[in-house]
């Protein structure tokens, strides 16, 4: 949870880089703060569940990987057909979630390692 909460903020402040500039249309849904959490959440949560049924049926764990997909398909598919955002602005929007989630997965993965040492 602390994991989405920090990527949310990070993703958070890389949409207003990204939208500094631009004018606002007649309909223009705006990410807010929960957006950007569930953007980083949601993958999360299926990826524990994929790797739960993987480790269930004896597979390589090789095939988790392929749920780091999520984290890109699951923000693109809230902001495309749930917000109907352009399909452009929707990749642009998409392109930096799994970037972010993994970074700060990994450095939170370092600092509980450190800490438990």
């Amino acid at each position: 949870m602390i994991q989405a909460a920090i990527a949310g903020l990070i993703l958070l402040g890389l949409y207003k880089f990204i939208d500094r500039n631009r004018v606002p249309e007649d309909f223009d849904p705006k990410v807010d703060w929960w957006m950007a959490f569930v953007f980083v959440w949601a993958p999360s949560i299926l990826i524990m569940f994929i790797s739960i049924g993987i480790s269930a049926l004896s597979l390589s764990l090789n095939w988790v990987l392929l749920g780091y997909v999520l984290y890109f398909l699951v923000p693109l598919s809230i902001l495309k057909f749930m917000l109907e955002f352009k399909p452009k602005r929707a990749i642009l929007y998409s392109i930096p979630v799994p970037i972010v989630a993994i970074i700060t997965e990994v450095i939170i993965v370092v600092m509980l390692g450190n800490s438990n040492a």
